[in-house]
C-alpha cells in the first residue's frame, strides 16, 4: 500500500505528496496567514513578505501586476 497525499488535496494546493508532510506545510501556511490577518496592515507592510507563506502566491502577484499596470 502505497501512502500518497489525495488527489483532491494535491488539485486545492499542488504541496508535497507525501500526507504529513502536506497537513504540516498546510497548517504552517495557515497560522503564517492568521498572523498576517493579526497584523496592522502599515506593520505588515513596513518588512518584506514572506509570499512562501501563501498558498498560491502567483494570485497575488498577478492581481498586483494587473493593479499596478493601471497607474
Amino acid at each position: 500500500m502505497q501512502v500518497m497525499t489525495p488527489k483532491l488535496w494535491l488539485d486545492l494546493w499542488n504541496g508535497p505528496t507525501e500526507p504529513n508532510q502536506y497537513l504540516r506545510t498546510a497548517v504552517n501556511k495557515v497560522i503564517n496567514l492568521s498572523k498576517w490577518k493579526n497584523e496592522n496592515i502599515q506593520e505588515l507592510l513596513s518588512k518584506p513578505l514572506n509570499l512562501s507563506c501563501l498558498f498560491h502566491p502567483e494570485a497575488l502577484l498577478a492581481s498586483h501586476k494587473q493593479d499596478f499596470s493601471r497607474y
